[in-house]
C-alpha cells in the first residue's frame, strides 16, 4: 500500500511539472495555427486573383480583430474571418490595412501583419505574416 501510494505522489509531481509547459505549447501552437490560417486566406485570394484574371483586395480591420477578401467580378473570395479569442492584430504595414494581388498574382501592396497571443511564452508570442511584393508569402 505504501509503495503505491508513493507512486501515485511521483506521478501528481510529474503532471504538476508538466503541466506550465503543456500550456505554453498549447498557446504556441494556437498562434501557429492562427498564423498558417491568415496565410492560407491570402493564399487563397493570390489564386482566386489569377484564376478570375482580376484584382482581389485583402482588407483588415485591426480594431476588431477581422479581414475579408473581395474581388471585383467573382464577390467574397474569403468571408469575414475574425481573429480566434486572444489572438490579436498587434501591427500592420499594408497602405490603409489593405492589400491584395493583380490577375498575374503579383502583391498590390507589399507589407506584412502582426499576430499576438498573450499567453504564449514571451520569446513566441508574436507571428509575422509577410507579402513580398511578387506574391509570396511567409510566416515567421
Amino acid at each position: 500500500m505504501v509503495e503505491l501510494m508513493v507512486v501515485v505522489v511521483i506521478i501528481a509531481i510529474g503532471a504538476a511539472l508538466a503541466a506550465p509547459s503543456l500550456s505554453s505549447w498549447l498557446a504556441k501552437q494556437k498562434l501557429n495555427s492562427s498564423a498558417r490560417t491568415l496565410a492560407s486566406h491570402l493564399q487563397q485570394a493570390r489564386m482566386a486573383s489569377v484564376e478570375g484574371n482580376e484584382n482581389v483586395r485583402v482588407s483588415f480591420d485591426p480594431n476588431n480583430e477581422w479581414y475579408i477578401a473581395i474581388a471585383n467580378t467573382q464577390g467574397i473570395i474569403v468571408p469575414k474571418t475574425f481573429m480566434p479569442a486572444g489572438i490579436d492584430i498587434v501591427n500592420i504595414t499594408f497602405t490603409n490595412n489593405s492589400t491584395g494581388f493583380n490577375s498575374r498574382g503579383i502583391a498590390l501592396n507589399s507589407g506584412s501583419v502582426d499576430i499576438q497571443y498573450n499567453k504564449a511564452p514571451l520569446a513566441d508570442r508574436t507571428r509575422t505574416i509577410t507579402l513580398s511584393p511578387g506574391g509570396s508569402i511567409s510566416v515567421n
